[in-house]
């Protein structure tokens, strides 16, 4: 371009093809996830989660946020062994493979550690014998009281599992034959 603008007639690079396409890429992708993670974060604030009993308008902006990364993989990748491969294709397929994997493992690890954490953690249910008065301790937590004949503190829940443990409880607490803890 010779028109005379001194602005305009910038000399060109010769590594004008070689500017930092990858890096290019990887920053699209970052911005995608950052906007996506600060609306997420914004409705939150703004939003709140006020009905308990479903996801919060947050966690449906981070499912599409993420969904729409999972999509645009996709298509990156089909666009890679298709069409053309260049760096700017690369970074984004890269960054947003390890972002995915990244929340996939995470979550992951974020759902099975509990379960884990359960196995492992032994309930420890303890009857005590004293005079008239026994008392069931589940994990160090009084659960039950009986004095004599009557019933004084009753914090076992009625589920089924419970009405077993406590049928079997006030069986052997009446016969007294348990004074030592139990592990189930």
């Amino acid at each position: 371009m010779d028109d005379g603008n001194p602005i305009l007639d910038t000399p060109q690079d010769s590594n004008d093809k070689y500017k930092k396409p990858f890096l290019t890429g990887v920053l699209y992708v970052i911005a995608f996830y950052s906007a996506g993670c600060g609306l997420a974060g914004l409705s939150y604030i703004t939003v709140g989660h006020e009905y308990i009993h479903g996801p919060g308008l947050y966690h449906i902006i981070l499912l599409f946020t993420f969904a729409g990364g999972a999509c645009w993989t996709m298509l990156a990748g089909l666009k890679m062994l298709t069409a053309h491969s260049s760096a700017q294709l690369k970074g984004i397929l890269l960054t947003n493979t390890v972002v995915l994997l990244g929340v996939a493992g995470f979550m992951y690890t974020l759902l099975h550690e509990d379960r884990e954490r359960a196995y492992d953690n032994r309930d420890e249910l303890k009857i005590v014998r004293k005079g008239d008065t026994a008392t069931v301790y589940y994990n160090d937590n009084l659960i039950y009281m009986q004095v004599k004949d009557s019933v004084v503190m009753n914090f076992m829940d009625s589920s089924d599992r419970s009405r077993e443990v406590l049928e079997k409880l006030e069986k052997e607490i009446r016969s007294g034959e348990v004074n030592e803890t139990q592990r189930n």
